[in-house]
């Protein structure tokens, strides 16, 4: 028969010694964002967390629930300036994504002549007051509290736009928490706190439909600066 230790935790962060957990290693290329120990790294699409993942030993690195914390405050900032990370220098322009129909009506648009760039420049300028005057009225516009999501004992909350700026830690909890709780529960805060943003109804501001009207002048631009033939 097998005999149990009344006093053992289950939850109990391992002890250090010759069963201490190893560090894993990072893979660079994997297309997450760490903090500067790689202490923790989490991955995100379009703005959202899609996976998190802690080191088993970062219990031995970082003394309590506030620099654990800012651990994942610098993880979430590079993903965040990742995602409004400039064009590389020189890089060719991407022409937008537009539907087939319209691609095919661009198609057979003429040459570019000084007489197109002169409208072409008339509709941008117009394009530009409306895009600005749209702008101005979505900040006129009073914000909401930012939404934010709990699950045990991890709050996640998130920035205006509905990204993650933030990840809080209630420290009795932490103190028990198991590496695989953590992330679950990170995951599951961060679902409660999309789902809370996505639930608000926000005014229509028009920029969608401005920028679609940017990609169109944009995309007949590059298309009449084509030869005919090779126009795709």
């Amino acid at each position: 028969m097998t005999e149990f230790d009344d006093d053992l935790d289950p939850l109990a962060p391992p002890p250090y010694g010759g069963n201490e957990p190893e560090e894993e290693a990072i893979d660079e290329s994997d297309g997450g964002f760490s903090d500067r120990e790689g202490i923790v790294r989490l991955w995100s699409e379009h703005g959202r967390l899609t996976k998190v993942r802690l080191s088993p030993v970062w219990f031995h690195k970082v003394p309590d629930a506030a620099a654990l914390e800012a651990r994942f405050r610098e993880a979430l900032m590079l993903s965040t300036l990742q995602l409004a990370a400039p064009p590389e220098p020189g890089a060719a322009p991407e022409e937008p994504e537009l539907p087939r129909e319209v691609r095919e009506r661009l198609r057979d648009l003429p040459a570019l002549s000084r007489r197109s760039l002169v409208l072409f420049d008339r509709v941008g300028r117009d394009l530009d007051a409306r895009h600005a005057a749209a702008l101005a009225a979505t900040r006129e516009t009073e914000p909401g509290a930012p939404a934010r999501g709990r699950s045990k004992g991890v709050t996640v909350i998130l920035n205006g736009d509905g990204g993650a700026e933030r990840i809080m830690f209630d420290p009795k909890w932490l103190d028990d928490a198991q590496v695989g709780s953590i992330c679950t529960h990170i995951m599951l805060a961060a679902e409660r706190a999309y789902a809370r943003h996505d639930e608000v109804e926000r005014p229509p501001s028009g920029l969608d439909e401005l920028a679609q009207e940017r990609d169109v002048l944009r995309t007949a631009l590059l298309t009449m600066l084509k030869p005919r033939d090779s126009r795709p």
